[in-house]
């Protein structure tokens, strides 16, 4: 029975000591990518996006900031989603040494793109998500839910699965040239299963599950959470599709207005939580959230007008770079750090205080991480971000190292923010 009980004991501890091994290192990333922003402003300029430089540095944000920030709290919220443990945690500790290793490993041999290198980060990198995949997967088999949520992190899950792969695809194009004109194809595949599939559901599949938590809202109608993932899904194929076909362009208008829908039902779904809340502040950083929501939905909206219009202008590396970098360092970034200044604290007091409820006086949520303050730092963080890409606009050199470093400080100041929860 002492047996059982410690084995008990210690897949408990795993099951907090897993989430919080991918967040704690997705933090450690940003600031590594702070810091190199900060001593290469220029290394986003928009005449080479696709340049080595700048490809390790997206990686280096999307790999190993939001992404690894997202396994995490995958591996944590699932529990709540699917109301089992995570199905093996020694599966996922083997996850994260494979995918760290893979990505740290990627950040160093893109800059000077070694081949032979990058194959070889590449196929850990896949290996770890491959962990990741069949973990969560599993999970998801062993409760047998089947809801929007649920629905949501599978879709998520299998666009995941396809970044990688088609990733490690164009890496073995590199070296043995087999793809031929369908490389573009498999590139735009690449970038809308990684950036809408990937990162999207999953912001949208937990905030169906989290926002009515943060709300206390009960007996909303969610008939539009069918419906969000129906439209990403078509914007998504949609923008494959063409592609494959040698015809992105003409069907761009289609995917944006899929995309724009989707979004736009989104907002629908949350206004029919808030009208059924009891709590009229979810937290400063879940307000944040949505009023980002909203600004990128209004930009998406303008973006297919403008497509319709003249689709040439928008596919100009002068106008897709800024639209790119506002979604990745912008939406992206600053909903997964929004929904951070709720869930870290949150984490952190159930690991360390969970046990001791009535046995003695614990903190509070409100103190580990003050709300007001994160939000102050979100809004200097999405200025600092907007002055960079405007700087970039105008090549002025002195303007593109003031605001890299400046958006760089933000980001830094921001983890100091949430960090102080874990000094409690």
């Amino acid at each position: 029975m002492h047996t059982a009980l410690q084995q008990s004991t210690s897949q408990k501890s795993d099951q907090f000591i897993l989430p919080f091994s991918f967040i704690i290192s997705s933090l450690i990333f940003l600031v590594i990518f702070s810091v190199g922003l900060a001593s290469s402003p220029g290394v986003f300029s928009f005449d080479s996006l696709r340049s080595p430089a700048a490809l390790a540095m997206a990686h280096l944000f999307i790999l190993g900031w939001a992404t690894m920030l997202a396994m995490g709290a995958v591996y944590q919220l699932i529990q709540v989603v699917s109301q089992r443990p995570v199905h093996s945690s020694k599966l996922g500790f083997i996850h994260f040494g494979l995918y760290i290793s893979g990505v740290t490993g990627l950040y160093i041999s893109l800059p000077d793109f070694i081949i032979p290198a990058l194959i070889i980060f590449g196929l850990l990198t896949v290996a770890g998500v491959g962990c990741f995949l069949f973990n969560v997967l599993l999970t998801l088999k062993d409760s047998k839910l089947v809801n929007p949520v649920i629905s949501a992190t599978k879709s998520a899950l299998l666009y995941l699965g396809l970044t990688v792969a088609t990733g490690l695809v164009m890496v073995l194009n590199f070296r043995f040239g087999f793809l031929g004109t369908f490389h573009n194809g498999i590139f735009l595949l690449h970038l809308w299963a990684g950036l809408i599939g990937w990162f999207l559901f999953l912001i949208a599949g937990y905030s169906f599950k989290m926002l009515p938590m943060f709300f206390l809202a009960h007996g909303h109608d969610e008939k539009w959470q069918k419906w969000i993932l129906i439209a990403l899904h078509g914007a998504i194929w949609v923008s494959a599709a063409a592609g494959a076909a040698g015809m992105a362009s003409t069907f761009l208008p289609l995917s944006l207005a899929l995309l724009s829908l989707g979004l736009v039902m989104l907002l629908v779904q949350i206004s029919e939580i808030r009208k059924n809340k009891f709590k009229k502040n979810p937290g400063r950083g879940i307000i944040f959230f949505i009023t980002l929501l909203k600004g990128f939905t209004a930009l998406s909206v303008v973006l297919f007008l403008l497509s319709i219009v003249n689709v040439e202008f928008l596919l100009q590396y002068s106008v897709l770079g800024p639209i790119l970098m506002f979604y990745i360092f912008g939406f992206v970034s600053l909903s997964i750090a929004a929904y951070l200044s709720k869930i870290i604290p949150f984490l952190w007091w159930t690991f360390r205080y969970g046990g001791q409820v009535g046995q003695k006086e614990t903190p509070s949520l409100a103190i580990m991480v003050d709300e007001n303050v994160a939000e102050r730092k979100l809004w200097l963080q999405l200025a600092a971000l907007i002055l960079f890409i405007c700087s970039l606009w105008t090549g002025l050199q002195f303007l593109i190292i003031g605001t890299a470093i400046l958006f760089a400080f933000t980001i830094v100041f921001y983890i100091f923010t949430i960090g102080k929860a874990f000094t409690y």
